[in-house]
């Protein structure tokens, strides 16, 4: 196929992590593998403040990551959906995140609002291209509070199999400052 569609493309992606979901071995060697590369970055190495978000459907696993992050003494801010806008918030315990906005979890509504327009981010897509080009869920959440808070450090974050020579963009979407994956 030599263009792909949004739909096309996530089509194919959701194919993948279902196929992954019943391989635990393989879902868990390839997570293994990709938090090494986050760790590895030195934004988040020297982040004192990291955003990210609650990984779900056999995305890119952010748990362990938040684990390890908490451990060491960094505060985490999660996203959680607001009408048509997404707004992140601290949370001192992944206790603090209950099911939201299509069972994805979220910070709980005593969880402080997040003002670190700076901090590294961890983004979540469908897939994404060498270029930083992502392709979300069609919500346009991300795109609209990158829109808000344009100095995040963004890192598409993501399986191997997520990442296309290129993927179509709209005049709104949002590009990474680089995309992980594993390697």
């Amino acid at each position: 196929m030599d263009m792909w569609t949004k739909e096309s493309i996530r089509k194919q992606v959701f194919a993948k992590r279902r196929f992954l979901g019943e391989h635990p071995c393989e879902e868990q060697e390839r997570n293994r593998r990709l938090r090494q590369q986050v760790l590895s970055v030195r934004a988040f190495q020297e982040a004192e403040e990291v955003y990210l978000y609650a990984s779900y459907h056999h995305e890119a696993d952010t748990m362990e990551l938040a684990r390890i992050w908490l451990k060491q003494g960094k505060r985490l801010a999660y996203p959680r959906v607001e009408g048509r806008e997404m707004a992140f918030y601290w949370i001192c315990s992944l206790e603090d995140l209950e099911p939201g906005c299509k069972g994805i979890l979220e910070p709980s509504q005593t969880c402080v609002k997040a003002e670190n327009g700076y901090a590294p981010m961890l983004v979540p897509g469908v897939a994404f291209d060498r270029m930083g080009g992502r392709v979300g869920y069609g919500g346009g959440y991300y795109d609209r509070f990158f829109e808000r808070e344009p100095k995040h450090f963004k890192a598409g974050y993501a399986f191997s199999f997520q990442i296309f020579e290129t993927v179509p963009r709209d005049r709104y979407d949002i590009c990474m400052d680089v995309v992980l994956t594993e390697p």
